[in-house]
């Protein structure tokens, strides 16, 4: 796993979450954009809520509203950057003017803190710990209709939602790897939080890549430099000692199979 994965969640290690049901492991493969994640098969697939968000999982019975979802969309911008300049490139590129951006989509969101660098799957990443809002619908009041409220279609009803905010909390990351941007998420209730944190851990350095880069900068090539050196020898010289020193150099390399590689 690479070496910055999930920086920011190094608090994770001295937490634990309280009657925590164990379970089977399902494992998500995305064939259209080549990642998996693992998650606990007690957690239920949702609809998707953005046009680019591949999965969308929660927890049993809506525990707390947890959910985490991972979205997938081409981005061609770095492609043009070997692999060992994809740290700084990503740090540049997903910056805190990328995270405003991004949770653009919520209400009332603030990011608490900014993570560069961090990593998800095989990318190079950033991330943010976030809190937002979303509506929140209790205490159904019943009203009584008046006479003069009857025929009005604003006022003409028995029952009023009253409605305030629920705040919740979340950690996001973003990589671009291999011409896709991968940005995975997990949220809860802001005062449950803590205590989602490590199974959301769990989650989220769940997700993998197909490889796109080759694990050596150089290529798969022997280690040439170790061959036995060869030696040709010069026309007009050709003592026996010259004769013995070039027949045993080809003769090493011929035995190691030298020549075939």
């Amino acid at each position: 796993m690479f070496k910055n994965t999930l920086k920011i969640l190094s608090v994770v290690s001295i937490l634990a979450l309280p009657n925590m049901v164990k379970a089977d492991t399902f494992i998500y493969t995305d064939t259209k954009y080549d990642f998996k994640m693992s998650f606990p098969d007690t957690w239920k697939k949702q609809t998707p809520d953005t046009p680019t968000t591949r999965i969308r999982i929660a927890a049993p019975a809506g525990t707390d509203m947890a959910t985490c979802r991972v979205k997938a969309t081409e981005d061609k911008r770095l492609d043009i950057y070997p692999k060992y300049h994809m740290e700084s490139a990503i740090q540049h590129t997903l910056n805190k003017k990328f995270w405003q951006n991004e949770m653009s989509e919520f209400t009332d969101f603030n990011v608490l803190n900014h993570y560069s660098p961090a990593g998800l799957g095989q990318g190079d990443a950033t991330g943010i710990f976030f809190s937002y809002a979303m509506p929140n619908v209790k205490n159904i009041e019943v009203i009584e209709p008046k006479p003069e409220m009857m025929g009005n279609s604003d006022d003409d009803m028995d029952m009023a939602s009253k409605t305030d905010k629920h705040y919740m909390r979340g950690l996001m990351l973003s990589t671009i790897y291999g011409g896709v941007r991968y940005t995975s998420m997990c949220s809860s209730d802001e005062n449950k939080f803590h205590e989602w944190l490590p199974l959301f851990g769990s989650i989220v350095e769940s997700v993998t890549f197909d490889d796109k880069y080759a694990m050596v900068h150089s290529g798969y090539y022997r280690d040439f430099l170790t061959d036995p050196k060869l030696i040709f020898l010069r026309d007009g010289i050709k003592t026996d000692y010259e004769k013995d020193l070039y027949k045993s150099s080809y003769f090493n390399m011929k035995k190691n199979n030298h020549f075939n590689r």
